[in-house]
């Protein structure tokens, strides 16, 4: 039956659940099934395999990978990663459980907690899956879902084939306690702010190029910036008229921002 499954299928990804750390691999026939999936898929460059193919893994449980393709971080009882994962992995994240847990402090609504929890495992190196259930929470798992669509057409840049920023960290905060994710693309970095700053952004621990250009996602004019006794202050999107500063453009999305700042700043410890 489950090589059929695959035949028929051809599933993406597989999840291993049930008895998988309770038996060795070589009783579970976990390898063997693993190897028919990889010679059998239609794309064998586009499939992928959780590492719990057998006992092995209760010792790295949630914490890096050893075999397959990822490991995985389960919402319900792995915390916000603090490093950049030691290989590639998903947390499971329940849609219908999303106005409860947040990586970062106190839960502020559903929609916000997913989009940060999809900025701050793209930010550790992982993927964010999320569980759908069809039942009385459905209504409000499918608003939820129809929101994180507009902050990603905004913001998608920052996400989408982007990697962990090895040569800095992963998560900090600006001057005013905001927390940050950064993630990089080619010679970009991208610092994701989780709440609008106001007039100003300061990220301490970061060296700008005197080239450096500095973007709003989602605002097409450039910022001003200034290089300040290793901080990079960075002021937001506003106007002058007649010599008095008017507010900025309207913000461009909801929940989070993203500053993109080239060439990449270097961290100063």
């Amino acid at each position: 039956m489950k090589y059929e499954l695959i035949d028929r299928f051809q599933p993406s990804s597989i999840w291993l659940d049930g008895d998988k750390l309770s038996f060795p691999a070589d009783d579970l026939k976990s390898r063997e099934l693993l190897a028919y999936y990889y010679n059998h898929a239609a794309k064998p460059d586009e499939v992928a395999c959780e590492d719990a193919l057998g006992a092995y893994k209760q010792a790295t449980w949630g914490k890096r990978l050893v075999h397959g393709d990822w490991y995985r971080r389960e919402a319900a009882h792995s915390a916000a990663a603090e490093k950049i994962s030691d290989g590639h992995y998903v947390r499971y994240e329940e849609v219908f459980r999303g106005g409860n847990r947040a990586p970062h402090g106190r839960s502020r609504g559903r929609t916000k907690n997913l989009i940060d929890w999809l900025i701050h495992v793209t930010s550790h190196g992982g993927n964010l899956e999320l569980a759908i259930f069809p039942d009385l929470e459905y209504p409000n798992q499918k608003r939820a879902l129809l929101q994180l669509g507009p902050w990603l057409s905004v913001n998608g840049e920052a996400i989408f084939g982007t990697r962990p920023w090895v040569d800095g960290r992963p998560h900090s905060k600006t001057t005013a306690g905001i927390d940050v994710e950064f993630t990089t693309k080619r010679n970009s970095l991208y610092a994701i702010l989780l709440d609008w700053p106001q007039r100003e952004t300061v990220l301490p621990g970061l060296q700008a190029a005197p080239d450096t250009t500095i973007h709003l996602l989602g605002v097409d004019e450039p910022l001003s910036w200034q290089q300040s006794s290793g901080h990079l202050q960075i002021r937001m999107p506003s106007w002058w008229e007649n010599g008095v500063e008017k507010h900025g453009p309207e913000i461009p999305c909801d929940h989070a921002y993203s500053l993109k700042i080239t060439p990449q700043p270097r961290w100063i410890e």
